[in-house]
């Protein structure tokens, strides 16, 4: 139970609202941001069935019989009805989760209605980083494989870092959306993230790290190059965590929005 209300804590902080419900689509978790996005207090929602919620049950539907075959759907267009009957427009991503005998299906929602989505997201990254960076470290070295597969569901990269030699010590899926190279490349060659940053930019990062305070947390906006060269934007909130020794981050592309 501990365990799970530190899951709960963390998905709290989240930018993104998130949802977990049955596969009869009864909710038994939504986080703050989703029940901000839509206006309604956490207690009012649990045990709501979501299709109330939905301004249109058939995509729905039609999403939940894909992640009912294939296990997962992701970027699926769906609106919400606010508590004061205007639409929230979202893309959700929805994961089938097993516990046991039991299914829930693990919802992950971007609202696109926000004009300062990024500035939330950042601010909400902050939080989550000041406020669970220990607790996120120790499930993070767990072998708990709900939290595993709630942290890859995350579009976001959620990573940590040696504050001395600056090699990778933990680093989520998603990082393969970005970087082009999968989880376990990066894991293997530690300072791979330090040799895809852009040449112009190498001292620029190498000055954040050297000067970041410990227990302080900052922003940093730099240029990398993926795996197939491309060049891509990429901003990270950053905290000198000064108990584990760790640089604790949350990174996402922000090259489209730039542009």
């Amino acid at each position: 139970m501990e365990t799970q209300a530190l899951q709960y804590d963390i998905l709290n902080c989240l930018p993104n609202g998130v949802i977990v419900a049955d596969e009869r689509g009864v909710i038994v978790f939504a986080n703050t941001t989703f029940t901000e996005m839509i206006g309604y207090e956490s207690e009012m929602l649990l045990g709501l069935n979501l299709l109330s919620l939905l301004a249109d049950v058939n995509l729905f539907f039609a999403c939940i019989d894909q992640v009912m075959r294939e296990g997962v759907s992701f970027d699926t267009d769906t609106d919400f009805i606010h508590r004061d009957n205007s639409i929230v427009h979202t893309v959700k991503s929805v994961r089938m989760i097993r516990q046991n005998v039991a299914v829930r299906l693990f919802i992950n929602l971007r609202n696109l209605t926000e004009a300062d989505r990024l500035h939330k997201e950042l601010r909400d990254s902050y939080e989550l980083i000041e406020y669970q960076a220990q607790e996120l470290s120790s499930l993070l070295n767990s072998k708990n494989q709900e939290l595993e597969e709630i942290l890859c569901s995350i579009d976001e990269v959620i990573w940590y870092i040696d504050n001395t030699t600056l090699s990778l010590r933990y680093v989520n899926n998603a990082v393969e959306n970005i970087f082009g190279y999968s989880k376990e490349r990066f894991l293997t060659d530690t300072t791979l993230w330090q040799q895809r940053i852009h040449p112009d930019d190498r001292a620029l990062v190498r000055t954040f790290f050297e000067t970041l305070a410990p227990g302080s947390s900052q922003e940093i906006r730099f240029r990398i190059f993926r795996a197939n060269d491309q060049l891509r934007w990429i901003s990270s909130r950053i905290h000198h965590h000064p108990r584990l020794y760790l640089f604790v981050g949350v990174t996402r592309d922000i090259t489209e929005i730039r542009a």
